[in-house]
């Protein structure tokens, strides 16, 4: 019964954040992807980080390609590569050195990388004041997250913070969450 609930909770946010979503414009949304960028750049974790692990987005999501354009030649930035249920990551080297994968989402050729990073930048659907964090349903996120000693931050529109949002105890915390 309790797990019904929760799964019918996290349904809920996720069609109540997809409906904030799109209220946004495409210029909106790009506009305020700008700010984000600007304060991820200015996040002292990702200054002193020299391997990063963040996503190619969605169309929905703040778009960092900005960010990893910008810094993909002096920093390791990695992707993550989506097989079965199982998340790896892998290095960018470039536009040129990707294909279309799981879910239709641009991801890097190449091997995977068993080492850890410094910094993750996580995408998610809703996080809440304390850092929790409500992805798509996939769990990929929640199986990879607790492999990594990393610095973990969520980046996400402000529309996408909510007061609380259903979380399960294997989900990990998020460190700090980036906004506008």
């Amino acid at each position: 019964m309790a797990e019904e609930f929760q799964s019918q909770a996290k349904a809920l946010v996720r069609k109540l954040i997809k409906e904030r979503k799109q209220q946004l414009s495409k210029d909106e949304q790009i506009c305020l992807s700008e700010k984000i960028v600007q304060h991820i750049e200015q996040c002292e974790a990702f200054r002193t980080a020299h391997s990063v692990l963040c996503y190619w987005p969605l169309a929905d999501e703040v778009q960092i390609e900005p960010l990893i354009d910008k810094y993909w030649q002096t920093k390791q930035f990695y992707l993550p590569v989506v097989h079965g249920d199982v998340m790896e990551i892998r290095l960018f080297q470039g536009r040129d050195h990707m294909q279309t994968g799981a879910f239709g989402i641009l991801e890097p050729v190449g091997e995977a990388c068993e080492e850890d990073v410094d910094l993750v930048l996580i995408p998610g659907v809703a996080f809440d004041l304390q850092g929790h964090r409500l992805g798509r349903g996939r769990g990929y996120y929640d199986r990879f997250l607790p492999s990594t000693q990393a610095r973990k931050i969520g980046v996400a529109f402000r529309l996408q913070i909510a007061d609380a949002v259903p979380y399960d105890e294997w989900d990990v915390v998020m460190d700090e969450i980036i906004t506008e």
